[in-house]
């Protein structure tokens, strides 16, 4: 397997000028990831200017939806599974390294997302530094080359749709609601750091 450093420089040596390269990571991969030594413009031979973006979902959301899928995983999660806790820890690493290190996270509430994208994606645009388009709004339909292996057991759903679900009686709110007594400890663990993240998103502010 190439490392991090070797399939950035590979996928920067494709780009346009003024190209965008998005890394989607899960977090509860961030222990394999070294925030002291970050790759730079000058490792990759290019300009290069980065932020990170986090997106937080409700543990309630997250937990509902694992357990509609139990079949895949046996209904066992996690707090680190959940995601939420190394999601703090993520930003407590970022947040270490410089005095400016606010400006290169941006933390975005996956409600606000659903609720309205188009202004949501425009504003995240805007703190990312690149160009917002209408076209983020749609999408093809079925399998795309990029959804990763574990696509065919939690992308139904979007595999069937074509765009976001503008204006639903749904929009911004969860389908399951409800949870397994034995995701309750993963639940009850990963509040705090929900809490906290929250906290720092537009839409709280």
């Amino acid at each position: 397997l190439l490392s991090l450093e070797d399939r950035l420089r590979e996928s920067a040596e494709l780009l346009p000028n003024n190209g965008v390269l998005f890394c989607k990571h899960m977090a509860k991969h961030s222990f394999l990831y070294d925030f002291e030594k970050e790759v730079s413009g000058e490792d990759l031979n290019v300009e290069f200017l980065h932020k990170h973006l986090l997106l937080v979902r409700d543990p309630v959301a997250v937990l509902s939806s694992w357990g509609a899928a139990a079949a895949n995983h046996a209904n066992v999660a996690s707090p680190d599974e959940v995601g939420i806790i190394p999601l703090l820890g993520i930003y407590s690493a970022i947040q270490s390294q410089t005095s400016e290190s606010q400006d290169t996270v941006v933390v975005l509430d996956s409600d606000d997302l659903v609720r309205n994208p188009a202004e949501v994606l425009n504003q995240i645009c805007f703190e990312l530094g690149i160009t917002y388009s209408s076209s983020m709004l749609t999408w093809q339909s079925g399998p795309h080359h990029c959804d990763g292996p574990w696509a065919k057991h939690w992308y139904h759903d979007v595999w069937k749709s074509s765009g976001w679900k503008l204006n639903s009686p749904q929009s911004g709110s969860s389908r399951y609601r409800t949870l397994d007594p034995i995701l309750t400890q993963a639940l009850n663990a990963s509040f705090p750091a929900y809490e906290f993240l929250i906290q720092l998103t537009k839409g709280y502010r």
